[in-house]
């Protein structure tokens, strides 16, 4: 079990850590930090956006919805008290 003290730990990290993973797999496509001509040699791994959705888009919106489920659960407890 995840103590309350890495729970806010966790929370704290996963966004830049998102952040960091959307940006890393956008750098896929300018290899060596040029833009390029020709995409023949990306690999298709690129192309389906496996990385970014991924790393960057699920991750960031299970971090929202994860701060909506918080917010949802203190209204519930106000409401019930």
């Amino acid at each position: 079990m995840c103590t309350g003290g890495c729970a806010r730990c966790l929370g704290g990290t996963l966004i830049p850590l998102a952040f960091f993973g959307f940006l890393a797999n956008i750098l896929l496509f300018f290899p060596g930090g040029k833009v390029i001509d020709d995409n023949d040699h990306l690999s298709q791994e690129i192309w389906f956006f496996g990385g970014i959705l991924g790393s960057g888009v699920l991750m960031f919106t299970s971090t929202i919805f994860a701060v909506v489920g918080f917010l949802g659960a203190g209204y519930s407890f106000i409401i019930s008290a």
